[in-house]
């Protein structure tokens, strides 16, 4: 993988992949399709700020299934449930390492949330990655 080739440790990366379960636009135009196909970098140094970010990025459920199927009415798909995607590293042979629970929100932007992460310090990160 190019970023570990770069330096970066392999306990920062993680893959996670959200496009099936939080679409940015419509699937039910080849514009929204292509939108939806994309790659997104989250950086951060405080472990838990990735899937933090992931699961505030605000989607409309309704995009989930809303693409034209023969047979089918479109936005039949609509699906207000919470979903759990699953977290990935890159050397955890496909098997993911946890779960991240995603509920719909509105596709306004939200208010940041008012939560203060801890940022560990290198010498702690490194002595819980033995556990």
């Amino acid at each position: 993988m190019s970023l570990q080739a770069a330096g970066v440790n392999v306990k920062y990366i993680h893959i996670i992949p959200m496009g099936k379960e939080q679409p940015f636009a419509t699937n039910s135009t080849a514009e929204g399709r292509e939108l939806n196909r994309r790659v997104e970098f989250f950086i951060s140094d405080i472990p838990e700020a990735t899937e933090k970010a992931v699961q505030l990025i605000p989607f409309n459920p309704c995009f989930r299934n809303d693409q034209e199927v023969a047979g089918s009415r479109p936005g039949s798909g609509c699906d207000n449930t919470p979903r759990r995607i699953p977290v990935f590293s890159p050397d955890s042979d496909s098997k993911p390492t946890r779960l991240i629970t995603l509920t719909p929100r509105s596709p306004e932007r939200a208010r940041l949330p008012d939560d203060t992460l801890e940022r560990p310090t290198l010498r702690e990160l490194d002595s819980n990655s033995g556990k």
